[in-house]
């Protein structure tokens, strides 16, 4: 349409004018940026190549007619879409499974990931118009580019197209996209009440709950503040869709709310000390301009974060004076709330909370449209037309200064330029500069580094790998094959191996225990629980790099993929009878784990119960367990079940106790005799708080003629700027190290099948399982109990045939 005929439309016609051509100037950009996902070859992406993993698993998931399950490829077995949200997973599979494999599971997920971007335009449009009007409806697709296009390095954390990829919060997204549509549904069926309204709300939570958990308690913090506001009428909404969501999907979150227990029990608090820099895109750039201020740096500064939060204030104060009190006070509340660090002290959910910000910036932006729409109002009324034409050139040069800001930068975000690959990386680094902006993400194909990675896929091929591979995974992996997961996301479907670790780490039970190991004298990423990471450290004289390899044999690895420099040379120094170099690719080498633990074993050993009576929970014992060179040899086991409970067969088996007890009393004879079992020894474990409230441990053992010996151990040690507590390790080592519960021996156990949902195999005995113990993993015999084995596998007492399978 000709600019000259717009003075023939109407006010509202001009503004939808706008609006369309906003859309078409959004399109082309963020299609480009897209590019790498209009083919189906794998692209790249910190935690962007295991989703393929995660679909791929779907499909085989959804041919049998379930949603969630077991996946031994990762982290030695975790339940898949069990703590994590399946619904993004079933739509990206949904195409293969119907097309009959005709088109490749990734073309599901890049259709999704192509759509996104739009479908997030269009709910912050529906949204912003609900609350505000067409006008600013129009407004928000602006903001919405904004957000969509601003690149990696200047946004501190995983949102618009390129973190969302980058960090692979594909479910995120989603999620992001869910609670906009959510918000404005609520609203518009607040304003006129409508059934079709309440039925679609309801919906749109149901496949929230079944998307993201992060973005579900987002949603209900967001209900409940909108309750809060509105009262008995904002009250019954919200009550209702929530109840109604909550019964449909009791199936999948009864499971998830069941088992938190046997997640990897981190608690992932948020990366940045305030929410307010992930929400004003490109302000860490100030001190940097401050220090040093080129030409190239007018377009780093953040003026887009300056006009978001310019708009959002606007808003706000407006919104308040009219006393429209729901989105402030959802913003505001939200804002202190959410992204800080209080959930973690109510309820172990070990996620990254750091994400709550990116639904949050979608508030934010419907603020931020009502905030400019508010002085685009202002200046019609300004009387001088000069006065009018200045401020309205200046919040034009804004707006296109952000734009140019968010559509010029590059999107490869910063790569590492120095160091033993700083060729490597500056290869990359010029391979970046050469592409036409907007980058895009690239396909793995493209990295730097991909040749010498399908290199170590195809020697583990040939060498028909029996046992698991761990892999180190240093950051910069991201730099040389396009994320620190390439090995565990191909490895799987290339080579049909296990992988120790994985992507999904709050997922699994074992999680916690992998990333120390591999970190000690690496550079791996030592994400997980931090009392392990801070232990294995290579100030500690009482941990070795063997100690180390002897953890990886006890979990099954067989090969090792070491990539930095220094984790390369400290292996080569070790005996080969325990590690030897088998292969080279630079900058990787394959090492193979002499002697690693099979799959299923038989132990002659008996092992010890652990009985929780108050005090330690079994995981905390089995980190203590994991550290003692001595303890790692005897096996501990755990049940819900009762002693009593148990068959005859299994308290046979079961060589003495470990009581773990609240408080610092020490027991009398009478106390403990239940568990003065003849023949059985005893162990009891007490936790107590210091003055500072730090845990300490007692222990007590048994004497062979059943009467209890109490002793203390308390060590402390201080190595530079870490701290062991030694107490109850000692007592492990002291008392797990004595003849009567050592180990003598492990024999293979040959499966007669192990699938993700079956386990079967022929023996009479105890025989440890070496899978990621989950409650829903049964035994076919009733009398049979699946015991947690220290530090995370299973453990069962065979009578013949043993056959588990996951319900």
């Amino acid at each position: 349409m000709p600019f000259r005929s717009l003075k023939t439309l109407s006010e509202e016609q001009q503004w939808r004018y706008v609006e369309y051509m906003l859309l078409a100037a959004a399109a082309i950009p963020i299609l480009l940026v897209l590019r790498a996902f209009f083919s189906t070859d794998m692209v790249s992406g910190w935690d962007m190549e295991p989703q393929y993993h995660l679909v791929e698993l779907m499909v085989g998931y959804l041919r049998e007619g379930r949603i969630t399950g077991y996946d031994r490829a990762w982290f030695a077995g975790y339940p898949a879409f069990t703590f994590y949200g399946p619904f993004t997973y079933i739509l990206a599979a949904a195409p293969s499974l119907l097309s009959a494999d005709i088109f490749p599971p990734a073309f599901g997920l890049h259709i999704i990931i192509i759509a996104l971007p739009f479908l997030y335009l269009w709910a912050l449009r529906f949204t912003t118009k609900t609350f505000f009007g067409s006008r600013a409806g129009c407004v928000s697709i602006l903001f919405g580019i904004f957000f969509l296009l601003s690149p990696s390095n200047n946004l501190s954390g995983p949102f618009g197209i390129h973190g969302s990829l980058t960090h692979g919060t594909i479910n995120g997204f989603v999620g992001a996209v869910l609670i906009l549509l959510l918000l404005g549904i609520v609203e518009s069926h607040r304003q006129a009440s409508s059934s079709i309204k309440a039925a679609l709300a309801t919906i749109v939570f149901a496949v929230l709950i079944l998307t993201h958990t992060l973005s579900t308690i987002f949603a209900l913090s967001l209900l409940l503040t909108y309750s809060l506001v509105h009262g008995k009428e904002g009250f019954k909404i919200s009550a209702t869709i929530v109840a109604i969501a909550a019964v449909v999907t009791i199936p999948w979150w009864i499971q998830f709310v069941r088992n938190l227990d046997f997640t990897s029990g981190r608690l992932l608090s948020i990366l940045w000390d305030d929410p307010i820099i992930s929400l004003l895109p490109g302000s860490q750039f100030v001190l940097e301009c401050v220090h040093n201020f080129t030409a190239g740096s007018l377009l780093r500064l953040p003026v887009p974060a300056l006009l978001l939060a310019v708009c959002t204030i606007i808003s706000i104060v407006a919104l308040i004076r009219e006393q429209n009190y729901a989105l402030p006070a959802i913003f505001l509340t939200l804002l202190l709330l959410l992204p800080r660090n209080v959930l973690p002290q109510f309820i172990e959910l070990p996620i990254h909370y750091y994400r709550f910000v990116m639904p949050l910036f979608g508030i934010m932006l419907l603020l931020a449209s009502n905030g400019l729409l508010i002085i685009v109002n202002r200046l019609q009324d300004v009387s001088s037309p000069f006065g009018r034409n200045i401020s309205s050139g200046l919040l034009s040069l804004f707006i296109v200064w952000s734009l140019t800001t968010v559509f010029v930068q590059d999107y490869s975000g910063p790569l590492t330029t120095s160091g033993p690959y700083a060729r490597i990386f500056k290869s990359a680094q010029q391979a970046c500069a050469n592409r036409r902006l907007p980058a895009s993400p690239i396909k793995i194909s493209e990295t730097s580094a991909y040749a010498a990675g399908s290199s170590v896929i195809e020697f583990l091929k040939e060498s028909g790998v029996s046992g698991r591979v761990a892999s180190e995974m240093p950051h910069y992996n991201n730099d040389l094959l396009g994320s620190p997961h390439f090995f565990s996301s191909l490895i799987p479907k290339e080579v049909g191996a296990e992988v120790i670790p994985g992507l999904l780490a709050e997922s699994s039970y074992s999680a916690g225990f992998f990333p120390a190991t591999i970190g000690y004298e690496s550079d791996s990423i030592r994400w997980g629980r931090d009392h392990l990471s801070i232990y294995f450290h290579e100030e500690n004289p009482f941990v070795s790099l063997e100690g180390m390899m002897h953890r990886l044999r006890l979990w099954g690895v067989e090969f090792l993929i070491a990539t930095s420099l220094k984790y390369k040379d400290a292996l080569r120094t070790l005996k080969a009878d325990i590690i030897e170099e088998v292969f080279e690719s630079a900058p990787f080498a394959v090492f193979k784990i002499s002697h690693p633990m099979p799959k299923i074993r038989a132990i002659r050993g008996k092992p010890f119960l652990f009985v929780n009576l108050g005090g330690m929970d079994f995981r905390e014992f089995a980190e203590e367990w994991y550290k003692s060179d001595s303890a790692i040899h005897v096996p501990v086991i755990t049940t819900s079940k009762d002693y009593r409970e148990l068959s005859s067969v299994e308290r046979e088996q079961i060589g003495g106790f470990i009581l773990s007890v609240r408080g610092s009393a020490r027991r009398s004879k009478l106390e403990m005799k239940p568990w003065m079992i003849p023949g059985k020894s005893l162990m009891v474990v007490g936790r107590i708080s210091d003055f500072q409230g730090q845990p300490n441990y007692w222990i007590a053992t048994s004497q062979q003629d059943g009467g209890i010996v109490f002793f203390e151990t308390k060590t402390d040690y201080q190595l530079g700027a870490y701290s062991f507590e030694s107490d109850l390790y000692d007592g492990l080592n002291r008392f797990l190290h004595s003849p009567q519960s050592a180990l003598d021996g492990a024999t293979q156990i040959e499966p007669i099948e192990i699938s993700n949902s079956a386990i079967t195999f022929e023996h009479s005995g105890g025989a440890i399982i070496n899978y990621s113990f989950f409650p829903r993993w049964k035994s076919k015999d009733p009398q049979q109990t699946v015991f947690a084995a220290a530090p995370s596998v299973m453990y069962v007492v065979s009578r013949g045939r043993t056959e588990l399978y996951y319900d």
